[in-house]
C-alpha cells in the first residue's frame, strides 16, 4: 500500500495504527526500504498566517473557484523540514486551469500561456496583499 502520513504523525504512528485495524498477526506491517530519512512531523502550517488568509481571499475571488482548502498533495516536499524551523509553508496551485490536463510532474510537462498569465497575475495579487 502507498500511503501518506498527515503533517503532524510519525511514520510508526502510521504503521503501529494499521496493525490495530488489520489486527492479524499472520500479516505483516513493515516499511519500504530505501527511504530511511523520515520528514519531521509536525503542526500543518496556520491557516490563520497573514499570508493564508491572502491566498483565500485572492484565490477566492476567482470565478472558478468554489472554496479555498488546504490540500495534501501526493508527492513529497521539503515543507516538513521548513515546518520544523517554525516556517510556515504553502502550495498555490495556480499555473493550471481547473479544464488544463495535468501533466506534472512528467517528460512532457507543460502549461498553457493563458495559465501561466493567470499564476503570476494571482502570485502577484497575493505578494501585494500580504504587503500591503
Amino acid at each position: 500500500m502507498d500511503v501518506r502520513r498527515l503533517p503532524n504523525e510519525t511514520r510508526e504512528e502510521v504503521i503501529e495504527r494499521f496493525r490495530k485495524i488489520i489486527d492479524d498477526p499472520a500479516v505483516e506491517i513493515q516499511k519500504l526500504s530505501g527511504n530511511e530519512q523520515e520528514m519531521p512531523a509536525t503542526e500543518p502550517s496556520s491557516r490563520t498566517s497573514t499570508l493564508y488568509r491572502a491566498m483565500e481571499e485572492i484565490l477566492g475571488a476567482e470565478p472558478d473557484t468554489r472554496a479555498v482548502l488546504p490540500n495534501m498533495s501526493l508527492g513529497a516536499t521539503d515543507g516538513a523540514f521548513l515546518r520544523a524551523k517554525g516556517m510556515g509553508v504553502y502550495g498555490i496551485p495556480v499555473f493550471a486551469t481547473p479544464t488544463e490536463e495535468r501533466r506534472a510532474p512528467g517528460n512532457d510537462e507543460r502549461m498553457s500561456v493563458e495559465s501561466f498569465r493567470r499564476g503570476l497575475r494571482l502570485l502577484r495579487a497575493v505578494v501585494r496583499k500580504v504587503i500591503e
